[in-house]
């Protein structure tokens, strides 16, 4: 009964790439989504990671092109690997790691789905905030891991934890995770903008397919 707008990602044509571009100012900076969009040019984009409303600082772990840009201490990571492979990984909390090996890595969280099954423990991986646990609009990251595919959704209607874990699963993804919602919700696809975000970003999930993307435009 809800509206999900999806975009799929195939992690194994070499004419894709998947990283995280930041906002000016990062990582004490906020942009809008319309703005990253013009700068970094991608073929589409999902707004990122919770931010801290006060200082703009992410909280989730950012890695662009292998390089950590911010170690934000989150349970629940999605990283992918230099043979291009998506990995959920469960990082212990506030813990520093060196993400060797990994070109790109986003924290979030709470966890959806988690071997093919509904998981849901927001208060077990440290989310406290009802704006998070209740309804909200929702912006979701998954992996078909049987055919090495990224799955973005996002939607325009409040719905619950589990509603959204739901839909992650009849989308076959046999691991997902929410990311920032709410007022951030935001998706882009090949010039349209899918869902306007209410706020300013900090952050965003970038899709480029192909290896022609302006010179310079790559976040780095």
């Amino acid at each position: 009964g809800v509206r999900a707008y999806v975009i799929q990602v195939d992690l194994n044509s070499p004419k894709v790439k998947v990283t995280v571009g930041v906002a000016k100012g990062f990582p004490h900076g906020a942009e809008s989504f319309a703005s990253m969009i013009r700068r970094y040019c991608p073929t589409a984009a999902v707004n990122g990671t919770y931010f801290c409303k006060a200082t703009l600082r992410p909280i989730g772990d950012i890695v662009v092109g292998g390089k950590p840009k911010l170690m934000g201490g989150l349970g629940v990571v999605l990283a992918l690997t230099l043979d291009r492979m998506a990995l959920f990984l469960r990082v212990p909390r506030w813990r520093r790691l060196s993400w060797q090996g990994y070109i790109t890595a986003i924290g979030g969280g709470p966890t959806l789905v988690r071997d093919g099954r509904i998981w849901l423990n927001p208060r077990k991986e440290g989310f406290r905030d009802p704006h998070v646990l209740g309804y909200a609009r929702r912006t979701a990251v998954g992996v078909r891991s049987d055919v090495n595919k990224l799955v973005l959704a996002c939607t325009k209607a409040a719905i619950s934890l589990k509603h959204m874990a739901r839909i992650m699963l009849s989308l076959r993804c046999s691991d997902a995770m929410c990311l920032d919602g709410g007022a951030s919700t935001g998706m882009f696809y090949r010039g349209r903008m899918i869902v306007r975000p209410r706020r300013k970003l900090t952050n965003a999930i970038m899709v480029y397919e192909t290896k022609r993307a302006p010179a310079g435009r790559l976040p780095s």
